[in-house]
């Protein structure tokens, strides 16, 4: 028999090489999304054109349509499709696969026909603060847009297929091939576009056709990855019969009727704003009711069907209070002035992108080995795993928040200032976004860990309720500050501060409740580590700040301006040199205070970790 030491470090090998295969990608990924921001404001600057790609892509397709789903699909269907596995076959299993994939798609096509249509109205609810202009070129983004959702909800759909067979590559490159495919098409595409001056006309529609091209490009690579079981594929609803067909359609158009009826009656507020807010919250409520209404008619019954719509229940409410919190904050980044929008979300981007590249793959390599944990009952393995995971995050990630701090100013320049395209005041409103933002960088990251836990222990609804006392709280009080206090002079920190408030609260509630269920960690442990977190932060944040101030006093970056390559060069000085220094300290101090995690991690690249062991190999334990 396996001894539970030897249990927990043979899947905490398999977990870290799923993530570092997701890592990799991932570089890819983020590289390609860093991209994207850098080639739109090289051809369009930061105005109108940005401004809108900016919302419609990161809002309304990203965050309400696809994100949305993925927080839904996900959680309900791996768990369920592990369970099937384990104690039936994998014939069983994909019964459940044909049933969620064709639902999938279908509501993907049918989501991007009813969005294609009813475009105008959507940009104007969600932002009616931009100019006309704006507002026209949002509505051609959103419609380019559309056509690749049902692309989206494929993929999303076979990340978590390939992920149950712990399979993590292929759904990681997939992704990272259309943001690069993505962006390369732009590129030529935009390039062809400026030698027939016709860059800002053309602009929306060359990057949505790119868009498509890397949608088709990611079905592509996913298909490649699924060839071995598409066999099992049928195009059905095998755990649907006609009659619960219907009345799962009819619930459906009665919400949407609801939210209709609800939109209707709210016409007649005079003010914009106000009438734009409030229609969002009735959309929003009207789904949360329809959630609220499959949780009652499914709570408690055995259908496998029934048990994975009652999972997602909880997670549907769950998720459209969070998507209220984002809209609301995007809602209200309306308010800043032209540029802010897009500063905001450029900083968004830079502060979650420990989260992209480490938290957010991690959380994916650990959900179907902590379903297996979960099938396992073995709670006592599973707190080892995540509070392992937790102090790695936190080892990691609060001093890079130290230093980002620190270095908001220079890092935003560094990787969005062009020379001529911002001013001063673009430069401190950046670094004031990253600044403020970066606060919650792990908060951000050990979410990803928290909530894969709750599901995979089939539970939901607590860190529902969470999400929705922490989703609503911040989008009232900018309503509350700016539609009545009048503070829409401080709309830009008000909307900064928002986010990541609403992150900490929230994550620290979940780490309280996940420890009662799950031990994660010890008084005593805990404190020490804080200590030497607290060492780990102060020593890089020092070195950064000292290093900096000599860096730019010997090379001012003013007296470089006027030459591009020469300012790039030197802008990566005045990163580079004072990174090194803060990476340099941290890593002494990681030896000197005997870091566990520090020695885990060098332990694990001593032993080779990466390659196959027979622990690994062995039957029903598939690594990628």
């Amino acid at each position: 028999m396996t001894p539970p030491q030897s249990g927990v470090l043979s899947v905490g090998r398999r977990v870290l090489r799923g993530t570092i295969v997701i890592i990799f990608f991932g570089v890819f990924l983020k590289l390609g999304g860093l991209l994207l921001y850098y080639v739109l404001p090289w051809f369009f600057g930061t105005g109108r054109i940005t401004d809108a790609f900016t919302a419609v892509y990161g809002t309304a397709f990203y965050l309400l349509l696809y994100s949305t789903a993925l927080k839904v699909v996900l959680p309900a269907f791996m768990p369920i499709f592990s369970e099937r596995m384990r104690q039936e076959d994998e014939v069983a299993a994909w019964r459940v696969v044909n049933t969620v994939l064709n639902l999938v798609l279908l509501s993907g096509i049918g989501l991007a026909v009813g969005v294609f249509a009813a475009a105008p109205y959507v940009v104007s609810v969600l932002f009616h603060r931009f100019d006309p202009e704006t507002q026209q070129v949002c509505v051609l983004f959103l419609r380019w847009l559309v056509p690749g959702l049902p692309l989206y909800f494929f993929a999303m759909t076979a990340q978590g297929i390939l992920n149950s067979y712990k399979v993590f590559s292929f759904p990681s490159a997939g992704e990272a091939a259309q943001k690069l495919t993505w962006v390369a098409g732009i590129f030529v595409l935009l390039l062809i576009a400026a030698r027939s001056g016709r860059t800002e006309s053309l602009g929306p529609h060359m990057v949505g056709a790119a868009f498509l091209v890397g949608c088709l490009v990611q079905s592509c690579i996913l298909l490649w990855g699924l060839r071995l079981h598409l066999r099992l594929y049928r195009p059905t609803l095998p755990l649907f019969s006609a009659g619960r067909l219907q009345v799962e359609i009819g619930c459906v158009v009665a919400a949407a009727a609801v939210a209709g009826a609800a939109c209707f009656a709210l016409r007649g507020i005079p003010d914009t704003a106000r009438r734009s807010f409030w229609m969002i919250t009735a959309v929003l409520a009207a789904g949360c009711l329809y959630g609220v209404a499959l949780w009652f008619r499914t709570r408690g019954k055995s259908p496998v069907l029934d048990r994975m719509i009652c999972l997602a229940a909880p997670l549907v409410v769950g998720v459209l209070f969070a998507r209220y919190r984002d809209i609301a904050l995007a809602f209200f980044q309306t308010y800043t002035k032209e540029g802010g929008f897009t500063l905001i979300e450029m900083a968004k981007r830079v502060a979650n992108m420990p989260n992209t590249l480490v938290a957010y793959p991690l959380g994916i390599a650990l959900l179907p080995f902590l379903c297996d944990l979960a099938a396992q009952r073995d709670v006592n393995r599973m707190g080892k795993v995540v509070g392992g995971s937790v102090r790695m995050l936190a080892a990691a990630l609060l001093p890079l928040t130290a230093v980002t701090l620190v270095m908001s100013g220079p890092v935003m320049q560094l990787l969005f200032d062009h020379g001529a395209a911002w001013n001063s005041e673009d430069v401190q409103r950046a670094a004031l976004a990253l600044a403020v933002l970066s606060t919650s960088i792990l908060f951000i990251a050990i979410e990803n860990v928290l909530m894969q836990t709750f599901f995979s222990l089939q539970r939901t609804v607590l860190p529902t309720v969470l999400g929705i006392i922490f989703s609503v709280l911040p989008g009232l009080a900018l309503y509350v500050a700016i539609e009545h206090l009048h503070m829409e002079a401080h709309a830009f920190v008000l909307v900064c501060v928002a986010w990541p408030a609403a992150k900490i609260l929230k994550n620290l509630f979940l780490l309280g409740f996940v420890q009662a269920s799950v031990p994660l960690f010890t008084f005593r442990d805990s404190l020490a580590f804080c200590g030497k977190l607290a060492m780990l932060c102060l020593g890089p944040a020092s070195a950064v700040w000292a290093a900096h101030r000599w860096v730019a006093g010997a090379i001012p970056l003013s007296d470089h301006a006027t030459g591009r390559l020469e300012f790039e060069l030197v802008k990566c000085v005045h990163v580079g040199v004072p990174s090194l220094c803060a990476l340099a300290v941290f890593l002494a101090l990681c030896i000197l205070l005997r870091l566990e995690e520090f020695n885990v991690a060098v332990q694990w690249v001593r032993e080779k970790g990466w390659r196959r062991r027979p622990e690994a190999t062995q039957p029903g334990n598939p690594a990628d």
